[in-house]
């Protein structure tokens, strides 16, 4: 009757136990097929072997199949005791050992017989005896190992507890597998979502620093990170760049000065073109030391993004506790993330650089159009460099232009405050102006202050300028003067940059060639109207002139012979007789001045003997009248010339013998005419007293010279003249006999050495 009473105890006893057991499985299968978090099934799983195995400690192993190596995940032991377990025992050579890749089940009555395990103990000195685990499989695709501890010697395993353990391991690694394919799927569609969050921000306007901005806070997120740090890749420099960032570390990070020729785990990535995990920061030769002080103790993932050898930047992604694993399937999809990013970066930047050239492009039709809109050079001047700041980063710009051995400031722009102003003069060969003097090409920079040819431009004696580039302005093949950029950053200006100012400098060089021409007109118009005023009042002078000799000579002389002819006709034949001499007299000297008068209105001797027996017969008239010796030498010119030169010429000569009678107090002078095939060469000099040419604009004498000049500029002619208080006045003309000469107002040679 015991017997009976005691197996049916048993009985009830396991009967109630295998109820347990069906009501766990149920329990750990319901909330294993409803969890999606890998950190909730593994703590469901430990939590629910150790309740129905009434054992002491219960972990989870990871495995990576990229690798094969093991990473322990979870662990539960009494009262949160931490277990210290040595990690040589998760290497794969041990759990081969334990013959646990076959899923079979081990048993060990005590795990101090597997090497290097004698430290297993927890910390409350209870010796961790006997080791039960199996592993985790699903599919034949080894996922983990799940595993139990006791220090209790007499522990045994029944055969019912080696089943329900393994139908735990089969439930666990079923709702491990399907966690992480479900984890995929989220993130892939994170993914998706992300890029087409990205594409659209582009295609919407946003700038690519907003974007970046973006992906870093959307990284954190979907990694549950601490942060996110983005550099972007300078290929000009050939360094990376802090671009964004989302973390506790973001404003000193992008404080990071980049490091030119520096290998770091930037650099590192980018050259492989593969993830990099650090565990451990402080641990790491390829941290920076300024990156390793910025995320001390923490682990970094880094992942390159590149596009088929295209370096576009790197990601990195900070853990705040140092990892003592991230998987090789974890790490390879990032990488596939990283380059899903690296394609969406790709796109965003050509986005960015075509709205680039398009502004840029805009910009320059702006200036264009100001240009042609605005006579106002300073105008004109000030919206170039304002729209040069919007596409290229200075603090401060100058224009300036040759003014002789001196550069005029003509245009000042940027924030920064200016030490000089417009209308100040520089020496073109100051400074680093000295640079631009032997070269045609856009000099840059990365520092200034380090440049044997820097001075301090600063009146206060601390100039922040360090960054600086210096564009010639150049108008046919000539420099005209100087546009400079300047920065107070270092190495801030690129090709792109240089390119820019390149040709909104032209565009500054056409509106000075546009101001410079309007100016030359607008004075032309002012000269051509004060020539007018004046040949008005030459042509007053002269019948005034012509009225003087007829009135007060030839009309007297007329007068005269009036008078006489009305005394010989009442008087006595002997009155007659000598009032019919004295009316020949009178007629004799009329005819005199007639014929004088004619000759200086237009010398008949001209037109029909040609320019050197006129200037002959004038010359000897001129010396009879002043009594001043001409010294005449002439070659090649016994011929005759085309009617307007020989006209213009002559008058020419007639009119500077005249300035010399009335002003140059002399008793000789000097006329040189010779002739070639092209041109007949004119020169008339005196050596008499002179006068000041800054005189001549407000003096009645600007009246012959300018009627000179125009005389000779008319038939296609070029004119000098020169004179300076007590070294005698000299006029110089050359005819064109041939076509006629081109003539350029600026750009005329001298035709003389003075």
């Amino acid at each position: 009757m015991t017997i009976y009473m005691i197996d049916q105890e048993i009985d009830q006893r396991n009967y109630r136990l295998q109820v347990d057991r069906a009501e766990a499985l149920a329990r750990l299968a319901s909330h294993l097929n409803v969890e999606t978090s890998l950190e909730q099934i593994y703590q469901i799983a430990c939590e629910e072997i150790r309740r129905v195995l009434g054992i002491e400690i219960a972990f989870i192993v990871k495995y990576d199949e990229k690798s094969a190596s093991y990473q322990l995940v979870k662990v539960i032991t009494p009262d949160n005791l931490k277990l210290s377990i040595p990690s040589s025992l998760f290497l794969e050579p041990m759990f081969t050992k334990m013959k646990l890749t076959s899923g079979k089940p081990l048993f060990l009555s005590d795990v101090r017989l597997l090497r290097n395990t004698k430290s297993l103990t927890s910390q409350q000195d209870h010796i961790v005896h006997a080791l039960f685990a199996t592993g985790l499989f699903h599919e034949s695709k080894k996922i983990g190992i799940l595993g139990v501890l006791t220090w209790d010697l007499e522990r045994k395993f029944s055969h019912d507890e080696v089943t329900l353990f393994q139908t735990f391991a089969d439930q666990i690694a079923i709702a491990i597998e399907h966690a992480h394919l479900l984890l995929t799927i989220q993130r892939q569609a994170l993914l998706l979502q992300l890029i087409n969050e990205i594409t659209q921000r582009a295609l919407g306007g946003s700038s690519l620093k907003e974007i970046m901005d973006l992906l870093a806070s959307k990284i954190v997120e979907m990694l549950a990170a601490e942060g996110c740090y983005i550099n972007l890749w300078d290929n000009e420099r050939q360094i990376l760049t802090p671009f964004a960032a989302n973390g506790p570390e973001s404003a000193s990070f992008m404080l990071t000065a980049p490091l030119p020729g520096k290998y770091t785990i930037g650099q590192e990535v980018l050259a492989s073109g593969r993830a990099a995990f650090i565990d451990h920061t402080d641990d790491s030769l390829s941290i920076n030391a300024g990156l390793a002080a910025q995320f001390a103790n923490h682990t970094i993932l880094a992942l390159p993004l590149k596009v088929n050898q295209q370096n576009l930047g790197t990601v990195l992604i900070e853990y705040c506790k140092p990892q003592t694993y991230i998987s090789k399937e974890d790490i390879g999809r990032w990488e596939e993330i990283a380059s899903q990013i690296s394609l969406a970066i790709v796109n965003i930047l050509s986005v960015e650089k075509e709205k680039q050239r398009r502004k840029e492009a805009e910009l320059l039709q702006q200036a264009t159009f100001t240009i042609t809109s605005s006579l106002n050079l300073q105008e004109v001047l000030d919206h170039i460099l304002t729209a040069l700041k919007q596409v290229v980063p200075f603090d401060s710009a100058a224009m300036a232009l040759f003014e002789g051995d001196s550069l005029k400031i003509v245009a000042l722009g940027g924030p920064l405050r200016h030490t000089r102003q417009v209308g100040d003069k520089i020496g073109k060969s100051e400074g680093l102006f000295s640079i631009l003097e032997a070269s045609d090409s856009v000099v840059v920079l990365k520092d200034a202050q380090k440049h044997p040819k820097y001075e301090q431009w600063s009146k206060e004696g601390k100039d922040p300028i360090h960054g600086w580039m210096g564009v010639p302005l150049i108008a046919h093949d000539h420099p005209i003067g100087y546009l400079t950029l300047n920065c107070q950053d270092m190495d801030i200006f690129t090709a792109d940059h240089a390119n820019l100012a390149r040709a909104f400098a032209n565009q500054a060089v056409v509106a000075i060639e546009n101001a410079q021409l309007f100016e030359k007109v607008r004075n032309g118009r002012e000269r051509l109207q004060g020539l007018s005023r004046k040949l008005v009042n030459i042509q007053e002078a002269e019948r005034r002139s012509i009225a003087h000799e007829l009135h007060d000579k030839i009309g007297q002389d007329l007068t005269g012979i009036q008078f006489i002819l009305l005394l010989g006709k009442e008087g006595s034949e002997a009155d007659r007789i000598r009032a019919f001499a004295e009316a020949q007299e009178l007629v004799s000297n009329l005819m005199s001045q007639v014929r004088e008068l004619s000759l200086n209105l237009h010398p008949a001797m001209l037109d029909d003997l040609g320019l050197l027996p006129a200037l002959n017969g004038h010359f000897e008239r001129y010396k009879q009248q002043t009594g001043i010796q001409i010294h005449f030498d002439c070659k090649n010119v016994d011929q005759r010339f085309p009617a307007d030169i020989e006209l213009a010429a002559f008058r020419l000569v007639q009119e500077s013998l005249t300035n010399i009678a009335r002003h140059a107090s002399v008793k000789e002078a000097h006329v040189i005419m010779s002739a070639d095939n092209l041109s007949l060469f004119l020169m008339i000099e005196d050596h008499g007293q002179g006068f000041d040419m800054d005189l001549l604009k407000d003096s009645k004498r600007s009246f012959g010279v300018t009627g000179m000049r125009e005389r000779t500029y008319q038939v296609g002619g070029k004119f000098e003249f020169f004179s300076k208080p007590g070294q005698g006045t000299r006029v110089l003309a050359i005819f064109p006999i041939g076509n006629k000469l081109e003539r350029r107002g600026n750009d005329r040679q001298s035709l003389i050495s003075r």
